[in-house]
């Protein structure tokens, strides 16, 4: 059975979002993330631990931090 409830593809442009919990990391089968044209001055390195994830768009944030390896 398919489960709808699971995003594989998370659209979240202009939305004037500034920050991304760590709960986003819980999304594991999310394939495409598009969070451009917000207020994001970083990118939170959790993303990262999404091996499913192909496409991150960013473009049109002032991203001051990028990502930083995880420990």
């Amino acid at each position: 059975a398919l489960c709808t409830a699971i995003p594989l593809n998370l659209n979240l442009s202009r939305n004037k979002i500034s920050s991304i919990e760590g709960k986003i990391s819980q999304l594991t089968n999310l394939k495409f993330l598009d969070i451009s044209d917000n207020s994001l001055m970083e990118i939170p390195s959790e993303l990262m631990t999404l091996g499913k994830l192909q496409v991150l768009n960013v473009v049109g944030n002032p991203l001051v931090k990028k990502f930083e390896p995880l420990q």
